[in-house]
């Protein structure tokens, strides 16, 4: 089984984040810090953990390559 990872390692990533002074969403960006791989029979899951306060995890579809694609995220949020 050959595995591929969208992100890396080290990797700055996007997140949407609830900005309660603005009251709306705005890009957040951090670096991934552990990736876990779970590989079942049918199924494989990706896991990112970032370097946000609670050590929050993220799936691949939470996560965007670039501030502008996070934005283009919230605004239809």
């Amino acid at each position: 089984m050959n595995i591929k990872t969208k992100y890396n390692v080290g990797d700055t990533v996007w997140i949407i984040r609830f900005d309660f002074d603005k009251n709306e969403y705005v890009p957040d960006a951090r670096k991934i810090i552990d990736i876990a791989i779970y590989a079942m029979e049918k199924s494989l899951n990706i896991i990112y953990s970032l370097d946000t306060l609670y050590l929050q995890r993220f799936s691949e579809d939470q996560l965007y390559a670039s501030e502008k694609e996070c934005q283009i995220a919230c605004e239809m949020k």
